[in-house]
């Protein structure tokens, strides 16, 4: 009698709620991250690592500032969305070879190319603390606009996994 060995393997997927704004800001990182300090009250500090991601088998490295406040256990996160990279092209001119150099952008949310940084807002009541957010943001001057996401339509969310 031939007996068969049953498997059966339990997935727990544990995805925290977090709430998301996208923010439209030409500012420098930690300028645009003084200014959120400033006007929403927070700490934000620059990462000892930016977020290190590979795109296309290329490395690329996004900003990344940190705000936890263990009042209330929110955890706030301003991640830039752009990583630009000069390389070196060579390319033939008759029988000579030319360099020129040619920049890259990679994007954090591809979805969202014109957006400049993510606040991610990670709480038990994230939606309140994003509307609070969203109103103060929206009252910054270097602020050009912000809107809130669905961050579960986005098909790079996976990019957002790095609390």
């Amino acid at each position: 009698m031939l007996m068969t060995a049953q498997r059966h393997i339990l997935e727990i997927i544990c995805e925290d709620e977090f709430a998301l704004l996208a923010i439209h800001c030409r500012e420098d990182d930690y300028n645009f991250a003084f200014f959120l300090n400033k006007y929403l009250g927070l700490s934000l500090k620059k990462k000892e690592n930016d977020l290190d991601l590979l795109q296309k088998n290329i490395p690329v490295s996004f900003p990344l500032f940190e705000h936890r406040d263990e009042s209330t256990e929110n955890v706030i996160f301003l991640v830039g969305n752009t990583f630009k990279t000069t390389y070196q092209k060579t390319t033939s001119a008759g029988s000579l070879f030319a360099q020129e150099n040619e920049e890259k952008t990679y994007y954090l949310i591809p979805e969202y190319k014109k957006t400049d940084y993510f606040l991610k807002i990670i709480s038990d009541s994230p939606k309140d603390v994003e509307e609070l957010f969203l109103s103060k943001v929206m009252k910054i001057p270097i602020v050009i606009t912000a809107y809130s996401l669905d961050y579960t339509t986005l098909k790079s969310k996976q990019n957002l996994n790095f609390d």
